[in-house]
């Protein structure tokens, strides 16, 4: 799972997606809890776009921090 943690120069920019839901899915892996503190709106609509392509077919439950 190391190719999945976040790097320090990619603080906002968007993980890909596509290549992210492939490598959960080879694990296994169903559903995905996001926990992102700062989570705005841009990156929920750029999630439900990824589950609505199929690029992430995990089920997806996004926690609010506020």
């Amino acid at each position: 799972m190391a190719s999945l943690a976040p790097r320090s120069d990619t603080r906002k920019r968007s993980p890909p997606r596509k290549a992210v839901g492939s490598e959960l899915a080879a694990l296994g892996t169903t559903p995905v809890t996001d926990v992102t503190p700062d989570l705005d709106a841009a990156g929920i609509a750029s999630i439900a776009k990824a589950m609505s392509k199929g690029d992430l077919p995990q089920r997806v439950q996004l926690l609010d921090a506020r």
